[in-house]
């Protein structure tokens, strides 16, 4: 990465100056990551759910970070499960749901109104439902209708709840057959989270931290995120809605390699590209056809912006490598809200439009 310039590194530096910023808490958050893990986990482990029928179908429904936490345990699940998994970000259901699907209403305010009138056209076509939420409208239909409740932490901003979104996830599925969970592999993940937290914290100067150093390369630029879609578009998603929310800084993601039929065209104009940051997530399991378009497209980036800049995650499982990418977006953001004078907390423009659709 290129080296930034000397003012912004100090502010990033600058513990007094960071805590004044973060009213919110943001980097206390980030830094239980593992707490979280292993409470959602400890969650999963326990729930109580039955299926008295043929699962023939799953589909998970939510928005934000709720549909990120399906859309990331649909690229963990699908190597390894013949049941088709369908992300939901809908006022209704899709017209294949009946009785002989799996529907997960997930909302971790449990007042988010897509995923209520999903849940309700859900209800109408006999499926079987499942609730995983903090409390609010969707728990509480879910308790007057008998449906199997699935509480989670309530308190937190709800794109710091991932791991409440995809560990009991991945139980429910366990446990009504449609994958096999190989359990060790959460306590594996626990360890290098925290591991992966100790490098980012803001104590690290950014000498020595990747997240710092992403932040400071995306300061007054345009974060353009590429990643292969199989098996990291979510992350990918997760990056560009994190620089949003965290940073409001608005962000671009696109997959391969669906991108190289279309978007790599559009590189030769407008001008303004050149203030464009290009961040490339790989992984070892993407498909090798894709590395190779990888290279290519690499190559034409390098005369259209900055040099692009490339990121792996650690780690021998998938569920390891998507989690530690997942905390350098995170990290990034936030430092990157820090550069722009922001606290990364409040998303006061979601809350003026909820206020607009009651």
């Amino acid at each position: 990465m290129r080296l930034a310039d000397t003012e912004s590194q100090r502010l990033l530096d600058a513990p007094g100056r960071l805590q004044s910023l973060d009213t919110g808490g943001m980097l206390s958050i980030l830094g239980n990551f593992r707490d979280h893990i292993f409470q959602a986990n400890e969650l999963g482990k326990s729930f109580d759910i039955r299926i008295s029928r043929q699962i023939r179908n799953v589909v998970i429904t939510g928005l934000g970070g709720s549909a990120i936490g399906g859309e990331l345990v649909q690229s963990l699940v699908s190597r390894r499960c013949s049941t088709g998994i369908w992300i939901n970000r809908e006022y209704r259901v899709p017209a294949f749901v009946g009785e002989h699907s799996l529907v997960v209403a997930c909302s971790y305010s449990g007042n988010t109104e897509e995923t209520n009138s999903a849940y309700l056209s859900a209800r109408d076509r006999k499926a079987r439902l499942v609730v995983i939420s903090s409390g609010g409208e969707l728990a509480s239909r879910a308790q007057a209708d008998g449906i199997p409740l699935l509480k989670i932490p309530t308190g937190y901003p709800p794109r710091t709840a991932i791991a409440f979104s995809v560990f009991p996830l991945l139980w429910i599925l366990h446990k009504t057959g449609v994958w096999q969970w190989p359990e060790q592999i959460a306590e594996v993940t626990m360890s290098a989270v925290a591991s992966t937290c100790n490098k980012y914290r803001p104590e690290v100067p950014a000498s020595d931290n990747d997240a710092k150093q992403v932040a400071l390369n995306l300061h007054n630029k345009l974060p353009v995120i590429y990643a292969p879609s199989d098996p990291l578009g979510a992350i990918a998603n997760r990056w560009r809605g994190q620089f949003a929310e965290n940073a409001k800084s608005l962000a671009w993601h696109s997959v391969l390699p669906e991108m190289t039929h279309n978007e790599i065209v559009g590189w030769a104009h407008p001008e303004c590209l050149r203030h464009a940051q290009v961040l490339c997530l790989r992984d070892q399991d993407e498909h090798p056809k894709v590395a190779r378009r990888f290279e290519f497209l690499l190559e034409k980036l390098r005369s259209a912006s900055q040099a692009p800049l490339q990121f792996s995650g650690n780690g021998e499982s998938l569920l390891e490598r998507v989690f530690s990418l997942i905390v350098l977006g995170d990290y990034a953001s936030v430092y990157l809200a820090f550069l722009y004078s922001e606290d990364p907390t409040p998303v006061t423009v979601i809350e003026e439009l909820k206020q607009s659709l009651k």
